[in-house]
């Protein structure tokens, strides 16, 4: 009963401001993102991501039960319809079209709010973060649960359903926005050479 009221309050809380409306990022973004799912996979990395210019960059790396791991840089280059997959280790370079459409990192406009709450503490501003929780039904019926700040639009988590690993959760963190490095961008030669 305690539990339902403190939700119910939650609710009657964030009712007395502003409703959140959906929300695009801002179009310069650095991070680090941390994915798992159910089979025990754990991927972890860096990411640059320009909506200006419709190019992201990430460098990854998988953490397999086995112990092993894989690195993994990838080149996203929409404007050229271009992706790249370089591993480090090898020096290996893959080249493949790109067919998907950009897309930014944004709060859909057909969200649905689920709860405004605070990610950390909330006695303190300077213990939490405001965030607000979105509810994203696709087109094949997969849940998506988004997180985000409510001030900055900031990508905090994203949690979906994936029919071959379970339901897959990404942790977005440490992010700043603008580029440190446009260079990120450029694969190495290696990968520009192929046909």
């Amino acid at each position: 009963m305690a539990a339902v009221l403190f939700i119910c309050s939650l609710f009657f809380l964030g009712a007395l401001g502003s409703a959140p409306k959906p929300c695009t990022s801002p179009e310069l973004l650095e991070g680090k993102k941390t994915v798992f799912d159910q089979s025990g996979e754990i991927e972890g990395g860096q990411f640059s991501y320009d909506a200006v210019q419709k190019r992201i960059f990430a460098f990854k790396v998988k953490y397999f039960s086995n112990g092993t791991t894989l690195q993994e840089m990838e080149f996203l280059l929409f404007q050229e319809s271009v992706r790249y997959q370089f591993y480090p280790e090898s020096r290996k370079c893959v080249k493949s079209a790109l067919r998907t459409p950009f897309q930014h990192i944004a709060v859909p406009s057909n969200a649905t709010l689920i709860i405004q709450t605070y990610v950390g503490g909330s006695s303190d501003p300077q213990e939490g973060v405001l965030a607000n929780i979105w509810n994203v039904e696709t087109g094949d019926g997969v849940p998506y649960i988004l997180t985000f700040t409510a001030y900055g639009c900031l990508p905090l988590s994203i949690n979906y359903y994936c029919k071959e690993k379970g339901w897959i959760v990404e942790s977005i963190y440490s992010l700043t926005t603008g580029i440190s490095d446009p260079s990120v961008f450029i694969p190495p030669a290696s990968c520009t050479q192929l046909n």
